[in-house]
């Protein structure tokens, strides 16, 4: 969908997010102030480095890095063997220049496609999720390696 919405767009913007449907981002405006604190990365996108899945719920990505390293990318994707665009963009964003998580934890409502279940968005749960986001950021910019 994002590929077509490029090719059909005439003057795209130069930066925007992407949120799948199921979600809300309840902190949208706190999120969207740090991607504001850093225009010149190109994509701000969760990335698990123990599942090794890009969180594509949700990113900031310049146009330009959209057109040059995500698009076509759903042609590698098939969901029968697990190959799935978590799976695909995780092993592609590898050989991308400049990638960082968001640097602040995207408190979700959503629901789970397969399953109906409803995520979990309790304050006390977003606390703990936070402060091993800043663990993490100590770590590495580009890898949530405690991401549960």
């Amino acid at each position: 969908m994002l590929d077509a919405w490029m090719s059909s767009e005439g003057q795209p913007p130069e930066r925007w997010l992407k949120i799948s449907g199921r979600y809300q981002i309840l902190n949208v405006s706190t999120v969207l102030a740090g991607c504001r604190q850093t225009p010149e990365v190109p994509l701000i996108i969760d990335q698990a480095r123990r599942s090794s899945m890009a969180r594509t719920y949700f990113f900031c990505a310049s146009t330009e890095f959209y057109r040059s390293e995500m698009k076509g990318l759903y042609r590698q994707c098939d969901d029968r063997t697990g190959e799935w665009i978590e799976r695909v963009l995780f092993r592609k964003l590898k050989t991308a220049r400049d990638v960082r998580t968001f640097m602040t934890q995207p408190r979700i409502s959503a629901t789970a496609g397969g399953s109906g279940a409803s995520f979990p968005t309790g304050t006390g749960q977003w606390i703990c999720k936070q402060l091993l986001r800043r663990l993490n950021q100590l770590v590495d910019r580009r890898y949530l390696w405690y991401s549960k």
